[in-house]
């Protein structure tokens, strides 16, 4: 097997662990065939079946590779399946008929696909091979087709449970992922559904968070659906939003109704839960916004706010929450009143708190949250560290409350605890002593672009260490006893070649304050 080929299988094995692994190989070998298959990756990674099946019936002549050949035809196959176009049978029927005549590993990948679109007939008619289930990615991907075949409930869940366990070992997120969100659809009751889209909505942000905060599966997800189900759209996006803040309020009420919008429905009962929501509208845009934004006369909303009305409108619900929620980032930000307020009221609770946390379990959190805050004052930074590490001293600013009260609190701990696992597997290596010092290169050293660089750096050398790959570069990577060689360059493999280049200088520089 030659190395574009076997490039190709680990990249289907890996997921989107694989895909940094493609990149690398299309920059360094410049394969024509690779090339193309990597621009048709790229476009059905984004849901653009169409421009997929379009490039495709241009392009796919042309291919001299067999194995991308047929792994193309599979993908332009799987787009037309997914567009609920009838002419993926001829595709099938072709691939199926052929299948003996397809060389490995494109064998393999494209059985795969074959049982993602019809597993009985293929498993009626032997066309499975016996070693097939030896590789956990083609496994855990034929779990999960069946689980989706399935009318039994029990049968279905132990299927989906059975693809996560075998493909948390490859590791292949992007599978976990999706038999996460098959249990969640599959599942009517409200709290459990959200509990699946929270822990998806975990995993997707510990795979793939970025500087944003933004889950960039879901934010391709969303964008599908906009276009192409509104209202589906809608209530994904009511209850994703609701996985990225307010998570206790959910977790402590006993009613979760509004949290499964029913399209179907007219009106949902005014619960405290649809108050509470309403009053963090109010304070952070004002009654007249939220009036116009939820076409709901200021009485009315009032009625809603004091408990007075019985019920409010779906169609209320609908027009609050159908805008693009990343685009009104402040929407469930608290108050800034009632934040200044608990603040100052609290300010010991929260520093004895934090003072009875490792030392180097604080550090962590602090650069997690340094790498969470864009507009970064790094005085701010230092006075918290000093204050809290070294003395008694409570007179903290607004700004360092509030710093603390996200540390303390884990306000936006979907994305926090992500970073702090990763970051806090990645640190082992370091003493409380390297730490501090790695800490102030962080916060007086370098922007925060690098900070971010650098954060992704650390945190894909910590995914990654279990790929094994064998890697030829240029670059210029110091022997260190804080991280393994091999293990660096597999994580700057997320990086173009620009970004790499300042990335080395980066790293090179924080390994030489180290020491």
């Amino acid at each position: 097997m030659d190395s574009i080929e076997k490039i190709i299988l680990d990249v289907n094995r890996y997921g989107f662990f694989g895909r940094p692994i493609l990149n690398y190989e299309y920059e360094k070998k410049k394969d024509q065939d690779l090339i193309f298959y990597l621009e048709v990756m790229n476009l059905y990674g984004k849901f653009n079946h169409e421009q997929v099946i379009k490039v495709l019936d241009k392009n796919i002549e042309h291919v001299s590779n067999m194995n991308i050949y047929y792994l193309l035809l599979t993908i332009k196959m799987s787009s037309l399946f997914i567009l609920n176009n009838e002419e993926y049978l001829s595709i099938f029927n072709n691939l199926y008929m052929n299948l003996e005549k397809i060389p490995e590993p494109a064998k393999k990948i494209v059985t795969n696909a074959l049982i993602s679109v019809d597993a009985k007939i293929l498993e009626k008619n032997k066309k499975i091979p016996d070693d097939y289930h030896i590789d956990p990615y083609l496994h855990s991907n034929h779990m999960m087709v069946k689980a989706r075949t399935t009318d039994n409930p029990k049968l279905k869940k132990e299927l989906n449970l059975e693809s996560i366990i075998t493909a948390k070992k490859i590791p292949n997120p992007s599978l976990i992922i999706a038999n996460i969100l098959d249990i969640y659809r599959a599942n009517k009751d409200p709290k459990k559904r959200y509990w699946l889209l929270r822990t998806a909505t975990y995993y997707s942000s510990y795979y793939f968070s970025s500087e944003n905060r933004i889950i960039n599966i879901y934010d391709e997800y969303l964008k599908y659906l906009k276009e192409r189900d509104y209202y589906r759209y809608i209530t994904e996006l009511f209850v994703l939003t609701k996985s990225f803040s307010k998570l206790d309020n959910l977790q402590e009420s006993g009613d979760a109704e509004v949290f499964d919008l029913d399209l179907n429905k007219k009106y949902y009962r005014n619960t405290q839960e649809v108050q509470n929501l309403f009053k963090d509208y109010i304070d952070s845009f004002g009654i007249n916004k939220f009036s116009k934004k939820a076409k709901l006369g200021k009485r009315a909303a009032h009625n809603i706010i004091n408990g007075k009305s019985d019920r409010v409108h779906a169609k209320t619900l609908y027009e609050l929450f159908q805008d693009d929620f990343f685009q009104d980032k402040n929407f469930y930000e608290i108050s800034v009143e009632k934040f200044k307020s608990y603040l100052d009221n609290n300010i010991e609770k929260f520093i004895f708190e934090i003072r009875k946390k490792k030392s180097r379990d604080f550090l962590i959190d602090l650069i997690t949250i340094m790498i969470t805050i864009k507009k970064l004052n790094k005085k701010v930074f230092r006075n918290i560290y000093n204050l809290i590490l070294n003395n008694e001293d409570l007179k903290l600013n607004y700004n360092e409350k509030m710093i603390l009260y996200i540390i303390y609190k884990d306000y936006s701990s979907i994305f926090l605890k992500a970073k702090q696992r990763l970051l806090k597997k990645t640190f082992k290596q370091f003493d409380e002593e390297k730490l501090v010092v790695f800490y102030e290169f962080f916060s007086e050293k370098i922007d925060f672009k690098s900070r971010t660089m650098l954060t992704i750096l650390l945190e894909n050398i910590s995914r990654l260490q279990e790929i094994n790959m064998k890697i030829e570069t240029t670059l210029k990577i110091p022997d260190n006893k804080f991280f393994d060689k091999k293990d660096v360059l597999k994580a700057l493999w997320y990086f173009d070649e620009t970004q790499r280049k300042k990335l080395v200088t980066l790293y090179n520089n924080m390994i030489e304050k180290l020491y």
